[in-house]
């Protein structure tokens, strides 16, 4: 009886040791919505590193994920995620105020007071600049929304957007591997002792 206490401490101190070496990074995740003119709108979703929130402004290199959608009366009309990559003629200017929460909107759309998310790459992308917002399709603008009217909004997530891949693996498997060579070495030794 004894044997088999001590067998599932062991294990549990070595499972537990597996699942103490393991970190994870929370990620915090926002909803993207815009509404121009003549029924074009815009959705998508943006991620980063929660220890970030509450610092200021941070931009495209704080990024762990975005992505956009644009819609005409609801009918998609192009997509673009960061992921994919950008086209050389189009940078990617990102700029975020983690303290309230809004994007950093009416300066020129590549300084640190706009925005440009595959502008000018094809075949779709967003831009804000001091003279107002944009959808651009196919190297042509085809909704414009002057910059006092600003409908460009970030919308917290609540689900939990931690990143569960970070889990290091090889922790978990030395922790099972260890917690089951245990269990079986201490089986083989009660045998040995009761067949003497």
């Amino acid at each position: 009886m004894r044997n088999k206490a001590l067998c599932a401490l062991m294990g549990a101190i070595a499972i537990s040791a597996g699942v103490a070496g393991t970190a994870q990074a929370a990620i915090v995740g926002y909803d993207i919505s815009w509404t121009g003119s003549n029924g074009y709108t815009l959705e998508g979703m943006f991620g980063f590193d929660d220890s970030l929130l509450g610092t200021g402004a941070i931009d495209e290199t704080s990024l762990s994920s975005f992505t956009i959608e644009g819609f005409q009366n609801g009918s998609s009309i192009g997509s673009f995620d960061l992921s994919d990559g950008l086209a050389s003629s189009s940078p990617f200017n990102f700029n975020f105020d983690t303290i309230s929460e809004t994007f950093i909107i009416g300066g020129d759309s590549d300084s640190i007071t706009g925005q440009s998310w595959n502008f000018f790459g094809n075949p779709f992308g967003f831009g804000s600049g001091s003279a107002g917002q944009a959808i651009r399709l196919n190297n042509s603008f085809v909704s414009f929304v002057g910059a006092n009217d600003s409908t460009l909004i970030a919308t917290r997530k609540d689900s939990d957007f931690s990143d569960v891949s970070a889990v290091p693996e090889p922790l978990t498997v030395i922790g099972t591997l260890a917690a089951i060579g245990i269990g079986g070495a201490m089986k083989r030794k009660h045998a040995a002792s009761a067949n003497s």
